[in-house]
């Protein structure tokens, strides 16, 4: 019978012991981890155990991270600088720097191929970027016809969605050919794919509105969301739509069948008392928890899908931005191959 390593007994107590913030703990996939971007600095946060593992240097506003759970390559888009960084979590080093074009303003990032190529969404203009991981390459620039301000996978391909003209594509995941668009009410903010359905569902800051964008049938609903609507992810399961507001730092939480509003849930306040405000989210698979970035308080906060509960808060390094969630194993193979150190 193999003994457990003292690391491993030692995460078993913590798990034990956290949070004490809330009596029953939540239960994660084994291996569950957040990564937050965080000013110039990537923290890896163990869920099981609400454990800072690790920090990694990195670039210095890191808006947006994306993980790709097939070879475990992580992208952190930088807007200001420009840049997109690729950190391996397989073997936890920093892989390299891609400068993006001058002036090209990179707004959304995330993997083309669920592996090792990324499309750029880049709001200086009307094109998309395909960029390798492994060697930094453009490999392709995609005129679209309209500014792309958000990406994201839709089956075999990306959701694209587009300002001037206000609109929303789908983009071959090579990047040779939008092959469908439809045109939008109002200006969309972010973009997600529902699973299990050819929809697509918008958010739109400005119009304080949710757009369904129903690809097969040509057809667009819309939905009221008070608050500025800005990122949204729809649940494994297909049947929630999860919202950040980020106007009135808000998490509200929507049925994908009736559009109607479940929930709404706001962040504790700061440790000084002002209101907190949350900068990004993303979902724990299978879907129970919304991993909640509150980048004025330093912290990661856990909410309930079903209840709209608080779960816990985490403390992170400071001035946090975008989160990923990623899954690995201790001595185990990733998915799609490579092993954990």
């Amino acid at each position: 019978m193999r003994t457990p390593s003292l690391t491993t007994a030692l995460l078993a107590l913590a798990a034990l012991l956290a949070p004490a913030c809330n009596s029953a703990a939540p239960i994660h996939p084994p291996g569950s981890a957040a990564l937050v971007g965080c000013a110039g600095e990537l923290d890896w946060i163990h869920l099981d155990s609400g454990l800072r593992k690790r920090t990694y240097a990195t670039t210095p506003r890191p808006d947006v991270v994306r993980v790709a759970q097939a070879g475990g390559q992580v992208a952190i888009l930088d807007r200001a600088a420009e840049t997109v960084t690729v950190f391996d979590a397989v073997d936890r080093v920093q892989r390299r720097v891609i400068a993006l074009p001058a002036g090209s303003r990179p707004v959304d990032v995330d993997f083309a191929d669920r592996r090792s190529k990324l499309a750029v969404a880049a709001a200086g203009g009307t094109t998309l970027y395909l960029v390798g991981t492994r060697t930094g390459d453009t490999l392709v620039r995609l005129d679209c016809g309209a500014t792309p301000v958000a990406v994201a996978p839709f089956d075999d391909a990306l959701a694209v969605a587009f300002d001037a003209p206000a609109s929303v594509g789908v983009v071959t995941a090579d990047l040779t050919e939008v092959t469908r668009r439809l045109a939008l009410p109002a200006t969309p903010t972010d973009v997600a794919a529902h699973p299990d359905r050819d929809e697509l569902w918008l958010t739109s800051a400005n119009a304080n509105t949710l757009m369904i964008a129903d690809v097969a049938g040509s057809e667009v609903r819309v939905a009221p969301c008070p608050g500025g609507p800005s990122a949204i992810r729809v649940t494994y399961d297909g049947a929630r739509a999860l919202v950040l507001c980020a106007a009135s730092g808000d998490v509200a939480c929507f049925d994908t069948k009736t559009h109607a509003e479940l929930w709404r849930a706001t962040p504790a306040a700061r440790k000084d008392g002002g209101r907190a405000t949350p900068t990004d989210i993303e979902l724990e698979p299978p879907g129970a928890h919304l991993l909640v970035v509150i980048g004025d308080d330093d912290r990661l906060d856990e909410l309930d899908v079903a209840s709209g509960a608080w779960v816990r808060s985490l403390p992170t390094a400071p001035r946090p931005g975008g989160v990923g969630w990623l899954r690995v194993r201790a001595n185990a193979r990733m998915p799609g191959g490579g092993s954990t150190p």
